[in-house]
């Protein structure tokens, strides 16, 4: 499902937000309030696997938010996407802002190749995480 663009939001900020491993989550429910709230103009939450996401991401067209957080990433899933992203200008976050490693990453990730956008996105989530939880 992609939500529309909505030409006076920062074009800047898109995120893919896979609906597999978001449905129900309070992620899932943040980032649809925050794009509701004009906080970012597109969200689009597709299947698919983890490699064409970050393949899309390395386009430089989106921000990926992947939550992990029932178990933790494999590091197949990881390992290429990240020399892929990183390869491409960008890098592969946790919510503190640290690069991941490919083995033992549990919790959210952002990935984008414009860091400015993928640092946005991660306040977006930090400031309604807080909200979300009190």
């Amino acid at each position: 499902r992609t939500l529309p663009l909505n030409p006076e939001q920062n074009p800047k900020l898109r995120v893919r937000l896979p609906i597999a491993s978001a449905k129900n989550s309070p992620l899932h429910k943040i980032l649809f309030e925050a794009h509701r709230a004009g906080d970012f103009d597109y969200l689009r939450s597709p299947g698919g696997s983890t490699g064409l996401n970050f393949a899309a991401v390395a386009m430089g067209r989106e921000v990926l938010v992947q939550p992990w957080m029932s178990h933790p990433a494999g590091p197949e899933d990881l390992a290429v996407g990240i020399k892929l992203i990183q390869n491409s200008g960008g890098d592969v976050i946790d919510l503190e802002g640290n690069t991941i490693k490919a083995i033992g990453h549990h919790g959210i990730m952002l990935a984008g190749t414009d860091m400015e956008a993928v640092e946005t996105i991660r306040q977006i989530i930090l400031s309604r995480l807080e909200e979300f939880s009190s």
